[in-house]
């Protein structure tokens, strides 16, 4: 999901968002890769980080899942939106790369497994959009109205679906401008469960935060949504996700309706798919993380096409999300991945980064170890944490230790 981030950062960040009860904040010391260079020659380089570590109590839950971050109290820096199985939890920034109690915020049953920030209802503050988890009821989302200071009103909820009986179902929620009226709307994307299915629908946004009817899109049946962006040039969004092991497309008119859903290759067994502009060409390109250990760069054309992947190995460790962001500060998205144990590596939790060369590949991975025993890194999301101009890091810690681990830029 696309964050919202503090102008200091948002000139450098593409990210995406996508939960973490207990915060335990860990950066960590590491050498430098040797620089190379980009396409144009110029040295490129490395992303540095700093030796932090700060356990913080007052958090409630379990079961983190989804991350995003943005300036929820108006004092320019970035600030936290995790989802635990209680509810969404808010974690204000002390903007030294420290953060306040986290404060809960109850929208239901089940785990909320999706978070995006965007100003909903055309007031200056942002709103929070969060998916919900139920069984046997209509498929939901959450709305959480920002006051400006911080605090939030009560979830709105949102029926996105009739009633799937004798099935859970999670509806998660990306906010995009789908009509392109200027406000941004919501394409949610619905799982059910037993039997699976995949389905998405469009709410467009009124202008003041309510939404019409949600009004299914029926080519993106079988598709997993994980992105909402223009791939294709005509500043129309367009729907990006999974379908089948492979990359799925569905171009949008304009006007709230979409055209048929197209698949290509994205790497072994994709699980997420960014949206971003690898290469500098002005051009939307994908990249792709893969069940088996791959981080996959998908050239595109402009006319929504794409090259067939370009694939670097994660040695071993299991990417579930990503976001794309400018970590070394010169001017070229790098990818940043969220890792897992596997039966090679036991009970190491990752982050995983490769540095951008500006011409759509990638240099070495170098990896970043949060310091917590047998983590289940799932969530990751870009913020300015300490002020300093540079993006940090935060990820979300599943299943052993249900935490936040934030990683601080020290880049030069």
């Amino acid at each position: 999901m696309d964050t919202h981030l503090s102008s200091s950062t948002s000139r450098r960040l593409l990210g995406s968002s996508l939960a973490a009860l207990g915060l335990a904040t860990a950066v960590f010391a590491g050498a430098a890769t040797p620089a190379s260079a980009d396409h144009q020659g110029s040295p490129v380089p490395s992303f540095d980080y700093q030796d932090h570590a700060l356990v913080k109590p007052g958090l409630s839950g379990v079961g983190p899942e989804a991350i995003a971050t943005g300036d929820f109290n108006g004092d320019g820096h970035d600030d936290t939106a995790v989802g635990t199985i209680p509810g969404l939890q808010t974690i204000l920034s002390n903007a030294d790369g420290t953060f306040q109690d986290a404060v809960l915020h109850e929208v239901g049953n089940g785990t909320t497994r999706q978070v995006a920030t965007a100003d909903l209802n055309d007031d200056g503050n942002l709103d929070i959009a969060v998916s919900r988890q139920a069984y046997g009821e209509a498929p939901k989302v959450s709305v959480l109205f920002g006051a400006g200071d911080g605090a939030f009103a009560s979830p709105d909820d949102i029926e996105v679906g009739p009633v799937i009986a004798d099935s859970w179902n999670t509806a998660s929620p990306i906010p995009a401008d789908v009509d392109n009226d200027g406000v941004p709307d919501l394409v949610v994307g619905i799982e059910q469960l037993s039997p699976l299915q995949y389905t998405s629908v469009v709410l467009l946004n009124t202008g003041d935060g309510t939404f019409t009817d949600p009004r299914a899109v029926e080519s993106a049946d079988g598709v997993i949504l994980r992105r909402v962006a223009d791939v294709n040039g005509d500043l129309f969004a367009d729907l990006v996700g999974i379908k089948s092991g492979e990359v799925a497309l569905v171009l949008a008119d304009g006007q709230g309706a979409f055209g048929t859903a197209r698949t290509f290759p994205g790497g072994v067994d994709p699980l997420d798919v960014a949206v971003g502009d690898l290469n500098g060409d002005g051009k939307v390109d994908l990249v792709t993380v893969s069940r088996l250990y791959y981080v996959n760069i998908l050239q595109g054309t402009g006319r929504g096409t794409f090259s067939a992947p370009t694939t670097y190995t994660d040695h071993f460790l299991r990417s579930f999300r990503l976001t794309l962001v400018d970590l070394n500060g010169n001017g070229h998205l790098d990818v940043a991945a969220a890792n897992t144990w596997n039966e090679t590596f036991p009970g190491t939790g990752r982050v995983a980064v490769f540095v951008g060369n500006g011409d759509g590949t990638l240099q070495d991975v170098r990896r970043y170890v949060p310091v917590v025993s047998s983590p289940f890194t799932f969530g990751i999301a870009a913020g300015d944490f300490n002020a300093d101009g540079r993006p940090d890091l935060i990820i979300s810690n599943n299943k052993n230790h249900d935490s936040v681990t934030s990683v601080l830029n020290t880049t030069p």
